[in-house]
């Protein structure tokens, strides 16, 4: 379960501000969540300061390839990553809704609407992008659209 004073990296999350200049240390990370439970490597949030600060003018696709084609070249037996690109206004939005609500506490979009101010149709989106993201999960015996973390 995810806490608001432990948002940050752990056992199952690993941020990075940019691709390293030496592939070792990314490759080491997916090697590492590959041999145990998975894990998530966001790249674009600054691991020290958990600041999100995107990835810049790059091409999302472009970058998506060469972080897939690095892993295929350097890995054997061949890992597999599942590549989403998020944008920096997303990333920033679901980093709020992390530092709002704490670990266990049940939310849903009016909760999101009336704690971060989002209008209706953004906070449906963002309970969306946390579910492709696999960050929420949907609570049962709480009514219908309710979600707690799940990282």
């Amino acid at each position: 379960m995810l806490y608001k004073e432990d948002f940050g990296e752990g056992k199952n999350i690993e941020f990075k501000r940019e691709i390293p200049k030496r592939h070792e240390k990314l490759l080491k990370d997916v090697i590492a969540f590959s041999n145990s439970t998975g894990g998530k490597i966001f790249i674009g949030i600054e691991d020290k300061t958990n600041e999100v600060i995107g990835i810049g003018e790059k091409n999302p696709f472009r970058l998506a390839d060469d972080i897939s084609n690095m892993i295929f070249d350097s890995c054997t037996p061949i890992i597999d990553p599942e590549i989403t690109m998020i944008s920096h206004v997303t990333a920033l939005n679901i980093k709020t809704v992390i530092e709002s609500f704490s670990g266990e506490e049940v939310f849903g979009r009016k909760e999101i609407k009336e704690r971060l101010g989002y209008k209706d149709s953004k906070a449906g989106l963002l309970i969306e992008k946390m579910q492709e993201f696999e960050l929420i999960k949907a609570v049962r015996g709480q009514g219908k659209g309710k979600y707690c973390f799940d990282i």
